[in-house]
């Protein structure tokens, strides 16, 4: 018996043998292959290799996800966020990320053994730099869901730059830049050595002219705090360098600066000049009820001034910018109909004189406008964003702009769809409204007839709204394909132009052709957006005849650059310019920021690093506005380039 049993495992045990080197032998003549996005037609001729077509599948949430051939998710990219890469066939996420940067002082020399850790958990060290400045930290990507800022918890060091680590700029260098660390206290007084109370004490730091290494991580580490009845004030750890400087401002009084010291100091003192107060203008006036009653409580706006009508429906209202451009005078109370005035004596405050009374007389009840948004199928949308379109504007160049019906109604004007597909609009007058509709994870959208307050709309979303899908190139004007770009859609929420707003989807990034592929696009109303650290930012409006396949973007490189001027030289600025002498943006890239000028200032003949477009070909030197001298520029995408003449 024992025998049998001892014969029939050492068959099992050959069984399996003999299988498990079958699977091997299979495994070994098909290896797996990097996930890639398929072939997508060149612009233009040519050929590309026969890469094999993997397909990419919408994931709810505004996500897109590569899948093998049996539909297995290898890779998620969500909008802003770095793409995690995985061979085909693979579930398995990275079990850490990987984010290198340095630590460096004000003057750029490496900073040694300084502890990393985030802003919010100092206790908890990430690690440590080496010698030369560099650390390399390893952390769970679920560390990473949100954005994090990284510090130094160095004993006598100070931040004048902290780094912001989020998904989109992971393979980045993070960049610490810390100074000195002092103790700042003293008082701020008036001329007749009073204390000034609530006086703000500000850090200024210098804007880093000269620094060699790019800034696109950091945020500038801003310092202040505030006298108290005493007019004294006390900052720690404050960053001390050669042009730092504490600023002291008090309304009513001209602000004072003071050197920061080297060194601690307990014993400084701001003496401010007092200073006479700017004629403040006044609006005055009633608002009233449609049937002549005070409007008690009502809201009265003009800009950013604000006020409340008393009980007998008078207010006052105090502007501080008297020529500035305001926009309507409104007067709204929740419930009822606003009252809106476009001409507010335009005569009267130009001059610096305060207006004659004004009567404001609000509305009926406000109406409101209901509706449903159903699908092609006849199914409602839940969960979609419904706003007016053609609203009253109560505010000058915003975006998106505030409208009197959103005072009215005391929202921001967008409510969602419930599970039924059902809307209601309110704070209305009795005119024709243009109601839209849009699905902020697809970003379809359907747009209404005018129609009249207190009735109701259905707003349907037309067969064949979507494409299947969006293929093509990201590319340089000189044809060179765009790797690692972040190309998504986008929809306008108000008027084009500069004051526009925008509702970003989901996005995808590009291979190392510059091919992207992009699934179920609505076809109308919807433009294509290409952002990253290599371009600069740009959108295209999608005709609704474009192909599906092969559609091309040209997108302009972005380059980096510092200047390095002699200080003798005669200029104080400088600006870029193109081979058609056009005038270029120079911009500064912070990591939540960032400026843009035509024309920036050198200090001692330096810039911080900057970017701007590939397209420049010259750099002209400027004082007072004027050209004094030019040099040739030659930039290189992916490079910080040293401007010298």
């Amino acid at each position: 018996m024992n025998a049998r049993r001892g014969l029939f495992l050492v068959l099992a045990l050959a069984v399996v043998v003999v299988v498990l080197l079958v699977l091997r032998t299979l495994q070994m003549g098909s290896p797996q292959e990097p996930a890639t996005v398929g072939p997508i037609g060149v612009a233009g001729g040519g050929s590309e290799p026969a890469d094999a077509d993997v397909p990419v599948i919408p994931v709810r949430g505004g996500r897109a996800a590569l899948v093998d051939e049996e539909g297995t998710p290898t890779e998620v990219a969500t909008a802003g966020e770095a793409t995690i890469e995985g061979a085909v066939g693979s579930t398995l996420a990275p079990q850490t990320v990987s984010v290198f940067g340095r630590v460096v002082d004000v003057s750029a020399q490496p900073v040694a053994g300084a502890s990393l850790a985030w802003i919010d958990e100092r206790a908890d060290v990430l690690g440590r730099s080496e010698a030369d400045g560099t650390f390399v930290i390893e952390l769970d990507p679920e560390v990473l869901s949100r954005r994090r800022t990284l510090v130094t918890i160095e004993p006598g060091w100070a931040h004048v730059r902290t780094s912001l680590v989020q998904r989109s700029r992971l393979t980045a260098e993070h960049l610490i830049v810390v100074a000195p660390a002092v103790e700042v206290a003293g008082s701020v007084l008036d001329e007749g050595g009073s204390p000034v109370a609530g006086a703000r004490v500000d850090v200024l730091l210098t804007s880093m002219a000269g620094f060699p290494y790019l800034l696109e991580t950091t945020r500038v580490a801003r310092r202040s705090t505030t006298t108290g009845e005493d007019g004294a004030f006390r900052l720690n750890a404050v960053p001390t360098h050669r042009g730092f400087e504490l600023r002291a401002v008090a309304a009513g009084h001209a602000e004072g600066r003071l050197p920061l010291p080297v060194s601690s100091r307990s014993d400084l003192a701001f003496v401010l000049a007092r200073t006479e107060r700017e004629r403040s203008l006044e609006l005055t006036g009633f608002v009233l009820h449609a049937d002549g009653r005070p409007a008690a409580s009502a809201k009265v706006q003009w800009g950013r001034d604000r006020t409340t009508s008393a009980e007998d429906g008078s207010f006052a209202l105090q502007l501080r910018g008297g020529r500035a451009q305001r926009g309507p005078l409104v007067a709204f109370l929740v419930g009822f109909q606003g009252a809106v005035l476009h001409e507010v004596f335009p005569q009267y405050v130009d001059s610096g004189l305060s207006p004659p009374p004004v009567e404001l007389v609000l509305g009926p009840p406000a109406l409101t406008l209901e509706g449903e948004v159903w699908d092609a199928s006849g199914a409602p949308c839940a969960g979609w964003r419904v706003s007016l379109l053609d609203g009253e504007e109560a505010s000058v160049n915003r975006a998106p702009p505030v409208l009197v019906e959103n005072l009215v109604a005391d929202n921001d004007g967008t409510v969602e769809s419930d599970e039924a597909g059902r809307f209601l609009l309110g704070g209305l007058s009795a005119r024709d409204y243009t109601v839209r509709a849009f699905d902020p994870e697809t970003l379809v959208q359907v747009r209404s007839k005018p129609v009249p307050a207190g009735s109701r709309v259905v707003l349907h979303v037309d067969e064949g709204a979507f494409r299947d899908q969006l293929a093509g190139r990201v590319v340089g004007f000189d044809g060179t394909p765009v790797a690692d770009a972040r190309v998504g859609l986008s929809i306008c929420l108000g008027r084009s132009g500069p004051a526009a707003s925008w509702w970003s989807g989901d996005s995808v990034a590009t291979d190392e052709l510059g091919r992207f592929r992009l699934r179920d696009v609505p076809r109308r109303d919807v433009y294509l957006s290409v952002h990253g650290d290599s371009v600069l930012s740009t959108r295209v409006e999608l005709d609704e005849g474009a192909p599906d396949e092969g559609h091309t973007v040209e997108v302009i490189r972005r380059c980096r650059f510092r200047v390095s001027w002699a200080a003798a030289q005669p200029g104080d600025e400088f600006a870029m310019i193109d081979a058609d002498e056009a005038l270029l943006n120079v911009m500064e890239v912070r990591a939540s920021s960032s400026s843009t000028r035509g024309t920036w200032r050198l200090e001692e003949g330096q810039s911080p690093p900057l970017s701007v477009s590939e397209q420049a070909s010259a750099i002209l030197l400027l004082r007072e506005g004027k050209e004094v001298a030019r040099a040739p520029v030659s930039l290189t995408p992916g490079e910080l380039t040293v401007i010298r003449p």
